[in-house]
């Protein structure tokens, strides 16, 4: 007899103490939608309003009752490891789209094998929950042994009564069944690659970090631009490099903008996106200094 084991997929899902080193294309943005709320003031906003603390001016957005909803799924990034945050909100508000998770093997055991059925099967399991578990976003799911050589209509009905009795443990346990009808979904139509939004949000955390520093050295500490890669922050401004600094002055004023686009429409549950945000509040730099989380480390770069 040859039995497979496989994993199937329903059940919401439950992060391991593994780091998410390893991530599908939606669960990476869904990431940096985490780091950019870091960013957006509106979203600090909603933060003290929620805390009950008390903050300076009167200044809310128009819009503030959508921020606050906004808040009231997505929690406060910035009282939470991102790890943490990512394990006890992001997964099951933004779930998984409909082509994830699958079924996935991790091997077979046979009598006549020879070698160590058990270590064998630990590292497959071991590999799988470190790369593919993650790329599918972690989810709940059963490891069963499957005779091969049972009729299939036997072997669906068995797991079948599986899937179903596990579906109603995770349910009673206040676990909803993860589907791809997710709360929050990322905005499609958006044109902007990934690098890109990433490059932006390193300008804001530059700025933060470094006030006095000028919009193209900002630029410059962040790696904005491929084409200026040789203008280091600590350059001395000089006749030969100026036409290099105003090109990348003009830049990073663009990322700025919109990097605190993609903040404020982050907070109001569209991301990424970095059209015209008609209620966004300026960005408050000190603030997003202070709470970093390691954002440096974590993108490259050096303080």
């Amino acid at each position: 007899m040859i039995a497979k084991i496989i994993l199937s997929d329903w059940a919401n899902p439950r992060m391991s103490e593994n780091p998410l080193s390893i991530l599908s294309e939606d669960a990476k943005w869904f990431q940096l939608w985490g780091w950019y709320l870091r960013a957006s003031t509106s979203y600090g906003r909603a933060r003290f309003y929620r805390s009950g603390t008390s903050f300076l001016g009167d200044d809310l957005p128009a819009d503030f009752d959508d921020v606050v909803r906004v808040f009231d799924a997505l929690g406060s990034v910035r009282d939470m490891s991102m790890l943490k945050w990512w394990r006890t909100v992001a997964i099951p508000q933004f779930g998984v789209s409909a082509d994830r998770p699958k079924v996935t093997s991790l091997g077979s055991i046979r009598y006549y094998d020879e070698d160590d059925h058990f270590s064998r099967l630990r590292s497959s399991v071991r590999d799988y929950l470190q790369e593919e578990w993650l790329d599918q976003i972690q989810p709940t799911s059963i490891i069963a042994s499957i005779p091969i050589g049972l009729p299939k209509a036997q072997i669906m009905k068995q797991l079948s009564a599986m899937i179903d009795e596990l579906a109603a443990t995770e349910a009673e346990s206040g676990m909803d069944t993860m589907t791809g009808d997710a709360p929050f979904k990322l905005n499609r139509s958006s044109k902007l690659h990934y690098d890109s939004a990433v490059r932006y949000l390193k300008c804001i955390y530059v700025k933060s970090a470094y006030p006095k520093m000028t919009l193209w050295q900002v630029g410059a500490k962040a790696g904005l631009s491929a084409a200026h890669r040789n203008l280091k922050a600590t350059d001395k401004p000089t006749a030969s490099n100026a036409d290099d600094r105003t090109k990348l002055k003009e830049l990073t004023s663009r990322a700025l903008l919109r990097g605190q686009m993609i903040a404020e429409n982050a907070a109001r549950g569209i991301f990424p996106s970095y059209a015209k945000c008609e209620h966004a509040m300026p960005m408050d730099y000190a603030a997003i200094y202070r709470r970093r989380f390691k954002f440096f480390t974590r993108f490259g770069i050096e303080e």
